[in-house]
């Protein structure tokens, strides 16, 4: 850099080292969630429900293994499948495998069933499906088909169980466990196979969870390696090794995420870097516009870390890219800074923070209004986006200033870039605002409101993975059509008690066509109470008349088929038994049935399968059974259209809620309804147009999607804003502030706009739904803001002309006339202006000491409300007004245009007046001025002054009574401004202006109860 640079490089480092130092602490101390499920819906009972099963459920962790073959040889899969699994153990990843443990048991449980069948039906069991079975008919051919069995190989071992239950009532209730296998399955040699026998099935339990991406990529590298293996040892045949589990989702998620995240970071950069180097002329400035962005991110992380211990990686990310909107303000900042002539960093603050503060204040509340939520990753977004925010607007303004004292002139480089933007904002614009128009109408046709709510929608997988997970889906079943119940106990005895309450209840749907069918652990192992209602049941069912009968066939059958006619007297024995127990569930059994003991809360889990029916409700089904309090719900169907209708609500209740609060901050900000329609504008714009577009392309909203309003709200209004406030302060559209403000919105949305675009062709579903999002809300807001506000404003800040000055003095017309001039200025000068012409005595007298004045000198003109007064009433009238406030001046200028001329010099400093006055105005200000300065400000005047010319004065005198209203708020402003006021007596005002060459004519107060005084004087010869 040139040597001639006022940079403070200590301050730039230090404040470096500190954010940083702060960053790292921050990093510290925040837990970063990965925990998509957590970052649901809150305090909704049915997302509640669901989420809790989805986090306990052991299924979550559980792989499952497709091993097919090209024929429908079973034996090879069987042998293959023991290959399998073997090494599957001796990996050490797995802590259990395959269904041994469910062969193991299942004698034992099949042996239980037919012992305690006497308590095992209900009432509805023993007449639907029992009584069928007692025909002649049917009883007759049972007897045959077991004769068959037991004469036949399969026979073996089966003897058993044949004589103690002839008819079969076992399968009745062993077909409960269908929940756990697809329709059509198969077991053989002790494996599960699909109904047509080219496809086993093996279950494997990880030692770890499947979440854990480091044991993620273990399992599929194991995997790979198994089937690689099997086939290189079989030469003539092909075995096919489909893994399905959490753990692929985990690792393509973490795969495609960090592909994404590396890839658009690089062309995000790239882009971003070459658009700014082309966009100053010390390309350097441009890249330092960027730092403003990344410190307020790193001290957000930092405060955020003292107020929460954790925070969601989407918040992180997407709070991260939405804060790039403080981009432009950054941007505009050095715009202002890199100029072909000196400049201070302070005066660029100035323009900056006169310009965005309306512009930041508005994101933040947008942000923040992310707390109407029910959803924790918005309000993380939420906190986190409107803390960067604030830091990187904090930034620019107390950091930036004290490091960038003074910058040398630039070179004098032509940036066509800056041409290019210029020409675009102001070319055409009717017919832009006419297309605008248009588009806005055709997109409304198509702007619809649809979410897509299931939680696919959050995970990304790669395309093998789906194929894998459609093919399980096909072969054994689609798991995501079940319904889920879980229920807690602090012993077993009270989960048998609870299960027995949810049996009762589920065998009523089953009953009533609401379930296909069902299971609970208390349909095989009842607890007290339900064995004895069952035992009941099984009395009243088995009279004596029914025993007599079914005897009699059984015997009769028996001895026609081959047995002997008592060879089946151990089952009437059975249905003759009158005994009951309690029947406590063995450990054994805890896989099988789905339960598990949490050590760290010391309660059980059981988690129940049911099968929706032809007449099935999920409200009123869970209405019913959440009123029971003993069970949570899950329902993979209705969660997702609970979570829509929610997604539904909160975006509309969002969009509502901050539209509302930003239009009611813009009209207290603006205090007119013009200016906020018309900033809103291209906010409503983008609604459509992002809503349609969505439609057209077939893109349903999903959850990243929600933050499409707070998208549209917070950086599109950021983008209206800046430019309506550019030329709401420099009103000429070729002010070259006005195209600073230009080019810094048009950097700032094409930076954005690159960000997001890139993250379209990722491969991770929310980082690509994201892109969409982003790039859609952004580039129709940066469009709605170019194509709509320059023709809107040009017309709005037309310089209003003054009339012939056909008025009554302080009359209606001549009031509305004078404010028509101010309409289009900053909020307090507008306000000011009316309260002034409402409230203020001197109007219309001030018209009394004034006769058709060609020129008049107004000292201490402030906004120039008495000057504009004055023009409306003498056309020829031209003003040289003096005001050492720059703000006041500035809009002073504005709204005297032609007729008027204004400096910044103070009073006493009066200089380069090129014509002599006829008249003087000295309003409320000489009490600013000491006794010096006052003398020579008006020895200054008197030369100044045609002869015949009027010094019109007024001044407050303090009265010797209590101090009135006004003084008392004229005095507490002194204190405030740390400000000296010198109030004269009228002896010592009479002294004064005499000795500067006055003579008084007129002296006497403005009005009743008034301290103000008017004092006309003329030049003594």
């Amino acid at each position: 850099m040139q040597k001639n640079y006022s940079i403070k490089w200590p301050a730039a480092i230090v404040t470096i080292l500190i954010i940083s130092v702060l960053f790292l602490i921050g990093l510290y101390r925040i837990n970063i969630d990965t925990d998509i499920i957590s970052s649901l819906p809150q305090n909704d009972p049915v997302l509640d429900d669901g989420r809790y099963i989805l986090k306990h459920h052991p299924a979550q962790d559980r792989i499952v293994i497709d091993v097919s073959h090209e024929s429908d040889d079973m034996d090879a899969l069987v042998e293959t499948g023991l290959i399998i699994e073997k090494q599957l153990k001796e990996s050490g990843i797995f802590k259990d495998i395959g269904m041994n443990e469910f062969q193991s048991i299942f004698p034992g449980m099949l042996n239980h069933v037919i012992t305690n069948m006497h308590v095992l039906f209900s009432e509805y069991e023993l007449k639907t499906k029992v009584a069928p079975l007692l025909s002649s008919e049917n009883i007759s051919k049972s007897i045959k088909d077991d004769y068959n069995i037991m004469t036949g190989l399969e026979g073996i071992g089966q003897s058993e169980f044949i004589i103690r239950d002839p008819l079969g009532l076992k399968n009745i209730i062993l077909a409960k466990l269908s929940q756990f296998t697809a329709k059509g399955t198969q077991i053989y040699r002790g494996q599960l196979f699909s109904s047509d026998g080219r496809h086993l099935l093996l279950i494997a339990n990880p030692e770890g969870s499947a979440s854990d991406t480091e044991l993620s990529k273990k399992i599929s590298g194991l995997i790979n390696d198994i089937e690689s293996k099997i086939n290189n040892n079989n030469k003539n045949k092909h075995f096919t090794l489909t893994p399905v589990g959490a753990y692929r989702a985990a690792l393509d998620n973490e795969v495609s995420a960090r592909n994404d995240a590396k890839k658009a970071v690089t062309l995000a950069t790239i882009g971003i870097a070459l658009l700014l180097l082309f966009a100053f002329p010390r390309p350097l400035m441009g890249l330092l516009a960027l730092l403003p962005a990344v410190f307020g991110t790193m001290t957000a992380l930092f405060v955020y870390s003292m107020i929460n211990d954790s925070v969601s990686i989407l918040a992180i990310g997407f709070g991260g890219a939405l804060i790039s909107i403080t981009v432009d303000h950054g941007i505009a900042y050095m715009l202002f800074l890199d100029q072909p002539q000196e400049t201070y960093g302070r005066n660029a603050s100035k323009e900056v923070w006169t310009v965005g503060l309306l512009a930041t204040l508005t994101t933040i509340c947008a942000f923040l209004f992310l707390y109407i939520s029910s959803f924790k990753i918005l309000i993380q977004i939420g906190q986190f986006a409107a803390l960067g925010i604030l830091f990187s607007f904090l930034f620019i303004h107390l950091i930036f200033p004290r490091i960038f004292l003074k910058m040398p002139p630039a070179k004098n480089k032509k940036l066509p870039l800056h041409s290019l933007i210029n020409y675009l904002s102001s070319y055409c614009g009717k017919f832009k605002l006419i297309a605008a128009c248009i588009i806005a109408i055709v997109m409304l046709f198509y702007a619809k409101i649809e979410f897509r709510a299931d939680l696919s929608s959050m995970n990304s997988v790669s395309e093998k993975t789906l194929k894998a997970e459609e093919l399980i889906s096909e072969t054994w079943g689609d798991i995501f059509s079940n319904i889920y119940l879980m229920t807690e106990a602090g012993t077993i005895k009270e989960l048998q008690n609870k299960a027995d309450v949810l049996t009762e209840k589920l065998l009523d749907e089953v009953k009533n066509d609401q379930l296909q069918s069902a299971f609970t652990p208390s349909m095989i192992f009842p607890g007290a109470g339900l064995a004895k209602r069952n035992l009941y049941a099984w009395f009243d069912f088995w009279n004596e008349s029914r025993i007599s009968k079914t005897e009699s066939l059984i015997r009769k059958a028996a001895v026609n088929t081959g047995f002997t006619s008592d060879a089946f007297n151990p089952f009437l024995d059975i249905i003759r038994s009158k005994k009951t127990a309690e029947y406590t569930i063995s450990e054994n059994y805890f896989p099988i049935f789905g339960i598990s003991f949490n050590p760290e809360s010391s309660t059980y889990k059981l988690f129940s399968t049911m099968t929706p029916g032809s007449k099935y409700s999920a409200e009123k089904f869970y209405q019913k059974f959440s009123a029971l309090g003993i069970t949570h719900i899950f329902d993979p169907v209705y969660f997702s259209k609970k979570l829509g209708t929610i997604l539904t609500d909160t975006f509309i209740k969002m969009a509502v809620i901050i539209g509302i609060s930003v239009i009611v901050l813009l009209f207290l900000f603006f205090a007119s309804i013009r200016l906020t329609i018309i900033s809103i504008l291209p906010i409503a714009f983008a609604f459509i147009c992002s809503l349609g577009t969505f439609s057209l392309l077939g893109h349903s909203l999903d959850i990243p999607a929600i933050m499409l309003s707070i998208i549209i709200i917070g950086m599109g209004i950021d983008y209206s804003l800046l430019i309506v406030r550019s030329y709401q302060r420099y009103i000429d559209e070729n002010n070259p502030s006005v195209k600073f403000i230009r080019v810094a919105v048009f950097l700032s949305a094409i930076s954005s706009l690159i960000g997001f675009s890139v993250l379209i062709f990722s491969d991770h579903i929310v980082m690509k739904s994201v892109g969409i999002t982003g790039t859609t809300g952004i580039g129709f807001s940066f469009l709605g803001a170019f194509l709509i506000l320059p023709a809107l404003l040009k017309i709005f800040f037309k310089p209003v002309s003054f009339k012939n000055g056909n008025y009554k003095p302080g009359s209606g017309k001549h009031t509305s006339a004078v404010l028509k001039h101010f309409r289009y200025v900053e909020a307090y000068p507008r306000l000011f202006a009316r309260f002034k012409l409402m409230f203020d005595p001197m109007f219309p007298v001030l018209s009394e000491f004034i006769d058709s004045p060609k020129t008049i000198i107004d000292i201490g003109c402030g906004y120039g409300v008495q000057s504009v007064w004055l023009c409306e009433l003498y056309p020829e009238l031209n003003i040289i007004g003096f005001e050492p406030d720059k703000e006041r001046a500035r809009i002073a200028s504005h709204v005297l245009g032609s007729r008027g001329e204004i400096h910044t010099e103070k009073a006493e400093d009066i200089t380069g007046i090129k014509r002599r006055s006829d008249v003087v105005l000295i309003l409320d200000v000489i009490h600013y001025i000491n006794d010096e300065e006052l003398i020579k400000t008006l020895k200054i005047i008197r030369d100044n002054l045609l002869d015949k010319g009027k010094l019109i004065i007024r001044v407050t005198i303090p009265s010797e009574k209590l101090v009135p209203w006004e003084r008392w708020i004229e005095n507490t402003r002194l204190k405030l401004t740390n400000t000296t006021a010198w109030f004269r007596s009228p002896d010592k005002l009479k002294k004064i202006i005499n000795n500067a060459g006055f003579k008084i004519t007129t002296m006497n107060e403005t009005a009743a109860k008034r301290e103000e005084t008017w004092i006309v004087a003329v030049k003594n010869k």
